[in-house]
């Protein structure tokens, strides 16, 4: 029988609590932080033995302080006495003060800036501050601070960061228009990133005037949200879009009878969108083999101007419909995200740059990031109790993305993993632990979540051979294989005009890997964000 941690607690004056094993790792990294060497990582790791150690002695209902004394016996038997008389000090005089002063009130916390900032910039980091000491743990908020963890969402505290858009009821007493203002002004309460599930089913029900509505709102800052995707073309239509008279964008049967599913392309490739609007442009097989959808795709990929605003998604029979990162019609909304920044980790004195350690560390990292997400949608459940409405919270998801692939199996290898098979399966072998990580977590927390990474090729320009577009790719379908949501990301030389050569991609990103999505992005944007 595998051993399991305790659910409950019990405080010093007989209350019951649930365990909350984040709060081992808080009190171990304040305890590094009074000891002037503050490490929160140090503490992630200690806790996980403390856990190990509490699962095997398989007491159902510990007191705190019992609790107390096995991480302080955990911290003194892993080599760290100096840390563990500090920890149980600090829990004697906790125990002290509890028993003898009143509640005292929350810490303040200050934020400077300086006198040239804009008002803006002010208010963004104001935002990111309250963020880092109101969501998440003193541990979290100081990994994020040195870079190897990183927290989405800081100056949106009180948001999802993604969620797909209710379609409007449909009102004949407002014009188009005005609901595709309710929409936006509704949904923007909710989420930074707004998802419309298929652009063309929404058109189907209220006219092309919706349309201007939407384009309207967008350019409206009292209105528009952060963001907006508008999904098309999907193999099949949201559930709400189920009638006879609304079908797919492109419907072999229908193309030539004039019944206007061109419209949809039409409004994309000769309206002026605003910086807010992105795309996610749904691909099937059929796609690269019927000419009407060949041309289509043709002529969204010789348009320079839009191509940077498109995310060609791949619609397969085995997979669930995917409408942004993260989000599917089952799982319509994301908490956040947390980036796992690799090069940053590996320089941490724990790991100093091993690839047998990182690969032993990594699994302290994911629960880092589920941490996060735990805390994230704590947060919103006790500040923002509209948001369980339909068990929105509960389906929403965290993202764990990964970061930096390349860069650290480059430094640890002396080889990027196109270049070196040695490369190849150390790539391979960090994603697969970080997948395998994250599945346990989210097995133990109740939490949902997906791990996201992206693949990058080199669109082939002079003096590029054949044969490193094929080495590149090999290495990238091998690379998404541990991935739950990969995105294969094409770098253009500046200047170039796709045509056919754009197809291509799609068809070998469609046919030959497991990729999710994939996106075109030119060299001189990529270099600049």
């Amino acid at each position: 029988m595998t051993p399991e941690l305790p659910t409950w607690v019990r405080k010093r004056d007989g209350r019951r609590e649930l365990f909350d094993a984040d709060k081992i790792s808080q009190a171990l990294y304040a305890t590094t932080e009074e000891a002037g060497a503050a490490n929160a990582f140090l503490a992630r790791e200690l806790t996980e033995s403390v856990l190990h150690f509490l699962a095997q002695e398989n007491t159902r209902e510990p007191t705190t302080a019992e609790i107390a004394d096995l991480v302080e016996k955990v911290v003194r038997e892993l080599g760290q006495p100096e840390l563990a008389r500090r920890f149980g000090e600090r829990h004697a005089g906790k125990r002290i003060r509890t028993e003898t002063t009143a509640p005292r009130s929350p810490p303040r916390v200050a934020y400077t800036f300086a006198r040239n900032e804009s008002a803006h910039d002010v208010v963004k980091g104001c935002l990111r501050t309250y963020s880092l000491h109101s969501i998440f743990s003193r541990d979290l908020a100081a990994a994020h601070d040195e870079g190897w963890l990183v927290l989405s969402g800081l100056e949106q505290p009180d948001f999802l960061e993604s969620l797909v858009v209710d379609p409007v009821p449909h009102n004949d007493g407002a014009a188009p228009w005005q609901q595709a203002l309710v929409q936006l002004r509704q949904a923007r309460l909710w989420a930074a990133t707004l998802v419309f599930d298929s652009l063309e089913a929404h058109l189907a029900e209220h006219g092309p005037q919706w349309w201007q509505g939407i384009v309207a709102g967008l350019s409206d800052t009292n209105v528009a949200p952060h963001r907006c995707l508008f999904n098309i073309a999907a193999a099949a239509p949201p559930p709400w879009a189920v009638r006879d008279d609304i079908g797919p964008l492109f419907d072999d049967a229908k193309e030539h009878r004039g019944d206007g599913r061109g419209t949809v392309l039409e409004l994309l490739l000769t309206t002026e969108l605003p910086a807010t609007a992105m795309i996610a442009w749904h691909v099937q097989n059929r796609d690269l083999v019927s000419p009407p959808r060949r041309a289509a795709l043709l002529r969204a990929l010789g348009r320079s101007d839009l191509i940077a605003r498109i995310a060609f998604v791949f619609d397969r029979a085995d997979q669930a419909t995917c409408l942004n990162v993260g989000v599917d019609r089952e799982h319509p909304a994301t908490l956040m995200t947390v980036g796992l920044r690799l090069r940053r980790f590996a320089a941490l004195p724990e790991v100093d740059g091993d690839l047998a350690r990182l690969l032993a560390k990594l699994p302290s990292l994911v629960r880092m990031a589920v941490s996060a997400g735990s805390q994230k949608r704590a947060y919103l459940r006790r500040r923002r109790p509209e948001l369980t409405r339909g068990f929105l919270l509960d389906r929403a998801r965290l993202v764990v993305a990964i970061e930096d692939l390349t860069g650290v199996v480059h430094q640890l290898t002396g080889a990027t993993p196109e270049q070196s098979r040695l490369a190849l399966d150390a790539a391979r072998h960090i994603v697969h632990t970080i997948s395998g990580a994250a599945g346990a977590a989210a097995r133990t927390t109740g939490l949902d979540l997906v791990v996201v990474q992206t693949a990058q090729v080199r669109h082939p320009g002079s003096g590029d051979s054949g044969e490193a577009l094929f080495g590149q790719r090999q290495a990238a379908a091998k690379l998404l294989e541990g991935a739950l949501d990969g995105t294969i990301q094409v770098v253009l030389p500046p200047g170039t005009v796709l045509g056919e050569d754009g197809l291509d991609h799609l068809e070998w990103a469609l046919r030959n890997s497991n990729a999710r999505r994939l996106r075109l992005v030119e060299l001189a944007a990529r270099s600049g964000d």
